[in-house]
This record gives C-alpha cells, sequence and structure tokens, in this order.
C-alpha cells in the first residue's frame, strides 16, 4: 500500500514538472467565466504575441531549474506593480519559464496558492493557481509579480 502511493506521488510530481516545459503546440488553452478576465492571447494564434517583461528574463532556458513544490498553504497575491510603477492590471501566466504563450491571467490584487517553484539563474518563476476566479487560472508567473507578503497596494 505504501509502495503504491509513492508510486501515485511520483506520478503527480511528474506531471507538474512536465507542466514546466509547456504543452505542445496547438494545445487548447480554455479560459472563461469571469468577467475580471478578459481574454487570451497564444503566440502564433493570435495577432497579440508574448509581451516583454520589464526586468530581464533567463537568457537560456535550459539552464533553468527543476521545479519544486512550494510546501506553504498560505496565499499571495499577483500585482501589475513593478519598481513602483504599474506594468500590467492584468498579469499573464504562461506555459512555462519559456513564455511561449499566454494561459490565463489574473488581475492585480488577486489571490493565488503557489503550487511550485523554479529558481532560475536571471528569473524565478511560480505555478499559481488563482483562489478567487472561477474557473481557475493557473500557469507560471515570474516572481516579481508575486507578492508574498500581503496585498499589494490598490490601483489608482
Amino acid at each position: 500500500m505504501r509502495q503504491r502511493r509513492y508510486r501515485c506521488a511520483a506520478l503527480v510530481v511528474l506531471a507538474l514538472v512536465a507542466t514546466a516545459c509547456g504543452r505542445p503546440p496547438g494545445a487548447p488553452t480554455v479560459i472563461a467565466g469571469d468577467a475580471r478576465v478578459v481574454a487570451t492571447y497564444a503566440v502564433g494564434t493570435s495577432s497579440r504575441p508574448v509581451s516583454p517583461l520589464p526586468f530581464a528574463d533567463n537568457p537560456d532556458p535550459t539552464q533553468c531549474g527543476i521545479p519544486v513544490p512550494w510546501g506553504k498553504d498560505d496565499p499571495a497575491w499577483v500585482t501589475g506593480f513593478y519598481q513602483g510603477k504599474l506594468f500590467q492590471p492584468l498579469v499573464f501566466l504562461y506555459d512555462s519559464h519559456g513564455r511561449r504563450e499566454v494561459v490565463g491571467q489574473i488581475p492585480h490584487g488577486g489571490r493565488v496558492r503557489i503550487v511550485l517553484t523554479q529558481a532560475n539563474p536571471a528569473l524565478d518563476y511560480y505555478f499559481v493557481r488563482s483562489l478567487d476566479l472561477q474557473p481557475a487560472q493557473e500557469g507560471w508567473i515570474p516572481a516579481p509579480f508575486v507578492a508574498l507578503d500581503g496585498p499589494p497596494p490598490s490601483l489608482p
């Protein structure tokens, strides 16, 4: 019985790690429901490409770390601010740390549960799941867009 439980846990971790590598091109992304979720954009399937970040990204995705479970139950908050300036009122969630496509978005101030963390050479990422949106949004988000110590300031 114990061996079966470890096998199941190993399969779950393997599946979560596989999400860090992204989905095959053309895999469907379904985002619907909440009025705060405005749109979903995917590279190659949309007229809007993945936007550049206001900070340095990882120059070589092959040198990035392996995702590991976060291990904490405290919520975190999404912030669209970077260095005191509003960058995105809706913060994008990506398919992986390679940011090939946008798979969801969460409004500034939205609560999330961090599932995985990935330490990288230049920019760390979190795999998050929204707590306040239905259906739940999930994907990879750059660490500067996550507030761990409490809700970010309200939008002006």
